[in-house]
């Protein structure tokens, strides 16, 4: 696969001026692609950008994994120090300026607690140590450690910048490598469609179990 120029847009505005202008009309509905938007604020080495991916869930599965492959390899040649932000979008809404502008808001909220953070912190609020009462003992388990690609390195980036929600990665046996499977943007009802669960009932012989 190789990455070639589609359009391009010589600047007239500022950025925000610029960008309803040009980005939604850059996209195609079943085709993804990368945009890259330059923002009006500079650091040492020039302008800095923007790197859109634009991923519907309409295109094909295997046109969005060979995107989300050559995505590294995108930051890398044009230079990682000049992308300022990221943002994944799957709808033409997300493509928008105002799209853009709830990214950064979701971008600059802090994380939500979770169940156990929670109740961590209700304990320590109340003057409790959250150790008490547990087994102090610590078992552990031995394992195998696969190195993982850079395509999977950068998907992990990319769900900690925001631009994804929900990662999949698959075990290459050959290789001996960690891979990303999948990259994407998925609501919680359609979670359950993307786990594997295997059921083992207590009464089954230990052999069974394996």
């Amino acid at each position: 696969m190789q990455l070639s120029l589609e359009k391009y847009h010589p600047v007239k505005g500022t950025w925000e001026q610029d960008y309803d202008k040009y980005v939604p009309y850059l996209i195609e509905n079943d085709l993804p692609c990368y945009i890259l938007y330059r923002f009006d604020s500079t650091n040492s080495i020039g302008y800095e950008w923007l790197l859109l991916s634009w991923s519907p869930d309409s295109a094909p599965v295997r046109h969005k994994m060979l995107y989300a492959s050559t995505k590294a390899t995108l930051k890398q040649e044009f230079g990682s120090s000049h992308i300022k932000d990221e943002m994944h979008a799957t709808t033409k809404e997300e493509v928008s300026l105002k799209g853009y502008k709830s990214h950064l808001s979701g971008v600059n909220a802090p994380a939500p607690l979770t169940d156990r953070e929670e109740a961590l912190k209700e304990l320590q609020q109340s003057g409790q140590d959250p150790n008490y009462g547990t087994d102090a003992r610590q078992s552990t388990m031995g394992g195998i450690a696969f190195p993982i690609t850079e395509s999977a390195k950068q998907g992990i980036n990319d769900l900690q910048r925001g631009s994804y929600n929900y990662l999949q990665f698959r075990i290459d046996l050959e290789k001996e490598q960690i891979c990303l499977a999948k990259a994407a943007v998925i609501s919680l009802s359609e979670l359950p469609a993307q786990c594997l669960y295997i059921q083992c009932p207590d009464i089954a012989a230990v052999s069974k179990r394996e």
